[in-house]
């Protein structure tokens, strides 16, 4: 009720301009009164769902700076013909990064277990017939900002009653992350089906 006094760089007093309802009183730095505010947006921002329906890759750019973790979700991806795996690689503004990652992809179903080691991205699944639908999760997180270091893992169901696993894929990049591409191992299967989409904190 009232205003604050604080003091300006030269010293003299002045008075903080009262806030709204729900605003914080934020620090301006050294030799500025602080000012209300409005509090930081929460939460995750969800991106807009893409078709992957044609293309041999498909992009999400603008991912802003200080972003930590990225869900990536494929609901029903198929490819057109052929065989091959999928991956996610990492992007910074000097473009995308296609080799020096480590990382396996799994597959487990009656038939037995099929493995894969994959370095050109964020090991999704080892490879599988493109006429088959998968459904999954990766989520990716920054372990180290000064080495722009990510960590993934991925789980995934198949629909010929298979289980897809990802894991202990990691990747430095160059510099902060802008932006992620999902892309077959392969690089010339373009798919035909299934909604891909991104969400960020």
């Amino acid at each position: 009720d009232g205003n604050i006094i604080s003091y300006d760089a030269s010293g003299n007093p002045v008075a903080i301009a009262t806030g709204s309802d729900g605003q914080v009183l934020t620090s301006a730095g050294a030799g500025a009164p602080c000012a209300f505010e409005a509090l930081p947006s929460a939460g995750s921002t969800l991106g807009t769902a893409v078709a992957s329906t044609s293309g041999t890759s498909i992009d999400f750019t603008g991912i802003p700076s200080g972003t930590k973790r990225i869900m990536f979700s494929v609901d029903k991806l198929s490819m057109g013909t052929g065989t091959s795996a999928a991956h996610v690689q990492l992007g910074d503004s000097g473009g995308f990064e296609t080799s020096g990652y480590l990382g396996s992809g799994f597959f487990f179903s009656s038939a037995g277990i099929q493995q894969a080691s994959i370095t050109t991205g964020m090991a999704m699944t080892p490879n599988w017939a493109g006429s088959v639908t998968l459904c999954g999760l990766m989520t990716i997180t920054l372990l180290d900002p000064d080495t722009f270091t990510w960590c993934s893992s991925f789980f995934a169901g198949r629909g010929d009653n298979t289980t897809g696993y990802g894991g202990g894929s990691s990747k430095s990049l160059s510099s902060e992350l802008t932006q992620i591409r999902l892309t077959t191992i392969a690089g010339n299967i373009a798919w035909d089906g299934g909604k891909i989409n991104i969400q960020y904190e």
